[in-house]
């Protein structure tokens, strides 16, 4: 495991760029890094650098973020998808919360609870979220793409991207004054968004390419919703949206629970049915989502090391890939 850390370390450095600084967080036994917590981690950290957490079967805790940096974990569902990361134990936290004075923040984590924006200008990214997703207060310039979220996304915020998610029971927006780009999303897996928040409220958005698997409630204010698909009638006709839809013809399996079970099968008719001939679903457009959400830094996919050893040196062989 140490070795396994030392040359994942190895790996962030040579593909940083700037002065910022990478810190260590690791609370297995026997390891010693920079943190054993996520919030010491970022109280001890500056405004741009870059906290990883390490594998380990222990969570980090929580995080109150007031400072902006950038989070990385090793990704999700690494036994689901073989060959992604040495290791197959990823680095989780328990919740984050961004408060004023963290705009700026970028986050590829695993959060067993759930995540909750109050400032502008935070990406997430390639992150499992086992909970929900909350901005309030009208923040702006929120990202939001290419993760998967057990349960569902409320927003109170202007200008958000919301695309290639994985959503388990949907999407809504609180206010006149809300507005979005939402595309390219399997909303509504485990159940309609309705049994967590009523009616989905979607207001001044682009809707658009998104799979709502087991349907749903959705209310549009100053928004056209196209090119998307549903499993019965209970949504906007016309305009390009598919209706009526078996979706076990759609998925590789659509009662599925780990994200490759909503690529898209062979024959689909999401293929090239969305805006512009693209998929519809999490995996099309201009960013698809990634299976197992690597991170976009250099990834550990094989390592070897010898038996035994003479002397002061250890032949490392390991083999790396690039997540961009």
């Amino acid at each position: 495991m140490k070795k396994l850390i030392i040359a994942t370390t190895m790996l962030f450095f040579l593909s940083e760029t700037s002065f910022a600084k990478i810190w260590r967080v690791n609370n297995m036994s026997g390891v010693t890094a920079d943190f054993t917590t996520a919030q010491a981690a970022h109280d001890g950290a500056s405004a741009g650098d870059t906290i990883h957490l390490e594998p380990s079967v222990n969570s980090y805790g929580g995080i109150s973020a007031t400072k902006p940096l950038v989070w990385l974990s090793i990704g999700s569902f690494l036994i689901d998808n073989p060959g992604n990361q040495f290791s197959t134990t990823t680095g989780k936290i328990e919740s984050i919360t961004f408060h004023n004075g963290s705009a700026g923040s970028v986050v590829s984590l695993f959060a067993n609870g759930s995540v909750n924006i109050y400032t502008s200008n935070i990406t997430i990214n390639r992150s499992h979220i086992m909970s929900i997703v909350t901005i309030y207060y009208n923040p702006t310039n929120v990202v939001i793409t290419q993760n998967f979220i057990n349960t569902y996304c409320t927003i109170d915020a202007t200008n958000v991207i919301f695309s290639n998610n994985i959503v388990g029971s949907g999407i809504t927006m609180s206010g006149y004054s809300s507005s979005a780009i939402i595309t390219n999303n399997v909303f509504n897996y485990t159940n309609r968004n309705e049994n967590y928040h009523g009616t989905g409220s979607i207001y001044n958005a682009v809707f658009q390419n998104n799979i709502s698997i087991k349907g749903g409630n959705y209310a549009f204010y100053n928004s056209l919703p196209t090119y998307n698909m549903f499993p019965d009638a209970n949504f906007p006709s016309g305009n390009n949206n598919v209706l009526n839809v078996n979706m076990s013809n759609v998925f590789v399996n659509h009662t599925g629970t780990v994200d490759k079970d909503f690529q898209l099968k062979t024959a689909s008719p999401a293929i090239a049915s969305g805006y512009g001939s693209i998929d519809m679903g999490a995996f099309g457009g201009s960013t698809p989502y990634k299976l197992a959400m690597q991170p976009a830094i250099p990834a550990i996919t094989n390592m070897s090391t010898p038996s035994s050893t003479g002397g002061n040196t250890i032949q490392v062989t390991f083999s790396a890939e690039s997540n961009n």
